[in-house]
């Protein structure tokens, strides 16, 4: 796994991450994560935690929980763009702390922040697709192909915590 949660500046390009117990790639600021290949990690593909944020040209599978979880508890997960990435079987099923019960996940959820652009992005044969919620505002996601998924394809859900203002224009799901 590679930690940079408490870092910025930083471009991970061309690496395999893979194996980790827990989440391979934790968060970080005004970073680069530039075709990784991410997957079989036993949580998490990528938690993207940090702002100003670019993920793109990357493969995540085979991840027990979200391919890519944008999400920070205090808030400022801003302006994140994931873009032309491949999400398939991830989701199937991670252990949450000290939890008993197996979760699973859709591939890839913004669960908070502000302004993320999430385009051409191909996700298919995970548990679910894209998850919007959580109080986000201000999301894009546009021109996505979101198919063959176990459950939804996308779900923008504004009843958690009064998420607004999703755009979801010109994706194709089936």
């Amino acid at each position: 796994s590679y930690e940079t949660d408490r870092t910025e500046h930083i471009t991970l390009r061309n690496l395999d991450i893979l194996n980790s117990p827990g989440t391979g790639i934790l968060g970080g600021s005004f970073s680069q994560f530039i075709g990784l290949h991410v997957h079989h990690n036993k949580g998490y593909g990528h938690y993207a935690a940090g702002h100003d944020n670019l993920t793109e040209g990357s493969v995540f599978h085979d991840n027990g929980g979200y391919g890519i979880h944008q999400f920070n508890q205090t808030g400022g997960a801003d302006h994140n763009i994931i873009r032309n990435n491949i999400f398939y079987n991830n989701g199937s099923g991670y252990y949450f702390g000290s939890e008993t019960t197996m979760r699973t996940a859709p591939a890839l959820i913004i669960a908070s922040g502000r302004n993320a652009l999430v385009y051409n992005n191909l996700l298919y044969h995970n548990h679910d697709g894209i998850f919007v919620g959580y109080g986000v505002a201000d999301v894009k996601v546009f021109n996505n192909t979101v198919c063959n998924n176990a459950g939804y394809g996308i779900d923008v859900n504004a009843a958690y915590s009064g998420s607004t203002n999703a755009q979801v224009i010109n994706n194709i799901v089936y």
